[in-house]
């Protein structure tokens, strides 16, 4: 059942107001909901009993081991924090969650029914662990954690798993862009209002920016939306939309998932964050599987037999192309026949000039002269052949743009000319 309860929550519905859609999991599996054309009309998508959020809690405890089970259920059900030991464990859990895409795993069957614009790149999931300033302390002196687990090593790097602040009032995206991120952000246990993300759906289109999170400037925000999440609910709102942390986000309980993904992305989404895969990796071919046990055992081993890496071609070319994987293996590998028959797939089947000047690079760096001339042929053809893509941004930014336009494709032939 779909319910616009825009006008509870907001009053009377004006122009200026985006309603708030409430929906069941089943809703979006059978096709009864439009969620892609809901988000870019500037509505906020509630989402009601999502299996995968619950059989990825099921999974988060079991990763964290044995002893800890009974004090993470005692914190999703009443909030106690957990001992070092069970905090200890959590932890690992949540790394392996994050290195093994297992939240992206969970999740793509319920992204793939929304038959959104391709390509599209899920981020795998950013954790947000919130407790007692005591109990966070004690965790960054008792030395069993790493430095990284409290703040992120760069900007656009890894995020940490305590979160150190609240964020700051803000939009995902400061700067002009061309594709449509949207999050899916939910609780993993209950969450009142005070413990859900607040989002400002009738400020969408307004020119207002980035600020501190101020008790004056949310008072002049007006009223975010207020609804309760159970757990295995979640949230849904295009990256635009202004947003900032729950109200209980300093010395309260919270354990959270906040999930982006980049929809009609063209690139690898790296000017707003590294680490996107391509949701292709994550289909499964009948008597293939899927390419991201692939990609993982890439990232994670660094020396792969020559008969291992042949099998790694092998198995890409029996899945749907993304351009992602086989660049990582290029970069991974040191057989040259192996590197260029790589290379050579992006290069041929790209449509995307991005992805061929990549090519190129890693051509031109390998010491791979005429291939990395035929990327840069590949990357003037589709760069000058571009076509304007829909435009999603709702507010004009005045910040520089810093994702790699057509034009400054073609200035970059000519520095990979001189390199090849």
């Amino acid at each position: 059942m779909l319910r616009d309860i825009g006008k509870r929550l907001f009053g009377k519905p004006s122009k200026s107001t985006a309603s708030l859609v409430d929906a069941e999991y089943s809703d979006v599996l059978n096709g009864r909901i439009d969620v892609f054309g809901a988000l870019r009309s500037g509505q906020v998508v509630l989402v009601r009993n999502i299996e995968p959020i619950k059989a990825g809690r099921l999974k988060m405890i079991e990763l964290a081991g044995p002893k800890a089970a009974s004090e993470l259920e005692l914190f999703y059900r009443t909030g106690v924090p957990p001992s070092l030991d069970t905090l200890q464990g959590l932890s690992h859990a949540i790394k392996d969650f994050r290195s093994k895409r297992l939240w992206s795993r969970l999740l793509h069957d319920f992204f793939s029914a929304m038959e959104l614009p391709n390509p599209t790149r899920y981020d795998g999931g950013i954790p947000r662990l919130v407790l007692p300033p005591e109990v966070v302390d004690a965790a960054k002196a008792s030395g069993r954690f790493e430095g990284t687990d409290f703040q992120r090593a760069t900007p656009a790097g890894l995020t940490e798993i305590f979160m150190p602040t609240p964020a700051n009032i803000h939009r995902d995206f400061n700067r002009p862009h061309h594709l449509f991120q949207f999050n899916m952000w939910f609780p993993l246990h209950d969450a009142d209002a005070d413990g859900i993300l607040r989002v400002y759906p009738h400020l969408y289109r307004e020119p207002i920016f980035d600020q501190n999170c101020t008790p004056e400037a949310l008072a002049a925000l007006g009223k975010h939306a207020e609804f309760t999440l159970a757990f295995g609910d979640a949230i849904l709102f295009h990256g635009e939309q202004l947003h900032t942390s729950p109200i209980g986000s300093s010395g309260g309980r919270r354990q959270s998932v906040d999930f982006r993904v980049a929809v009609d992305c063209h690139d690898d989404n790296g000017h707003y964050r590294q680490g996107f895969l391509s949701s292709r990796n994550f289909d499964v071919v009948p008597g293939v599987g899927s390419a991201i046990d692939l990609i993982i055992e890439l990232e994670e081993t660094s020396g792969i037999s020559e008969q291992r890496q042949a099998e790694f071609l092998k198995a890409f070319d029996a899945l749907p192309f993304t351009e992602d994987r086989y660049l990582l293996f290029a970069s991974k590998t040191i057989d040259q026949q192996l590197v260029a028959q790589a290379l050579h797939k992006v290069i041929s089947l790209t449509p995307d000039y991005f992805w061929a000047l990549k090519a190129g690079e890693i051509a031109a760096s390998k010491g791979m002269g005429s291939l990395a001339s035929d990327a840069l042929i590949r990357v003037r053809q589709l760069a000058e052949g571009h076509d304007k893509r829909p435009d999603y941004m709702v507010v004009q930014y005045s910040n520089a743009p810093n994702e790699l336009g057509p034009d400054a494709a073609l200035a970059a032939i000519d520095r990979l000319g001189q390199s090849a």
